[in-house]
Parts: C-alpha cells; sequence; structure tokens
C-alpha cells in the first residue's frame, strides 16, 4: 500500500473512533480525507511513516519497504 492510501484509513480509523467514543472532531476534519486541508493529510502522513519505521519499514516513491535492519 502506498501512503496515500493507508493516511485515508488513519483517517477514517480517527473518525469512527471519535464517533464511537463520542469525542468532538473539528468540523475542518469531518470530511474524507480527499477533502483534507493539506496539513491535516500531512499530519496522517507523519503517523503512517511513525508506525512503519516502528515496524521497520521505509518509504520509497511513496510506498513502504522494510529496512534491512535486525
Amino acid at each position: 500500500m502506498n501512503i496515500e492510501t493507508l493516511s485515508e484509513k488513519v483517517h477514517l480509523s480517527y473518525l469512527e473512533t471519535c464517533k464511537r467514543l463520542g469525542l468532538e472532531v473539528k468540523p475542518t476534519n469531518q470530511v474524507s480525507y480527499s477533502e483534507l486541508p493539506e496539513d491535516s493529510k500531512e499530519l496522517d502522513r507523519a503517523l503512517v511513516r511513525t508506525v512503519a519505521n516502528a515496524l521497520g519499514f521505509r518509504e520509497e516513491n511513496g510506498c513502504f519497504v522494510p529496512t534491512n535492519r535486525i
């Protein structure tokens, strides 16, 4: 999967979790991933990059590939 697909999944999960927990979501974030402002998209991308890196992947041309570290 590429970073945009994973970031969209992160955003959808965020919306579903907030709804389930009864948390408020800023109106600018109550939209589909494609409609988010660029700064909000970048927050989702940053989360994806952090988790991928922690799991031993690196970003290459917008996709994640395993690193060779043990």
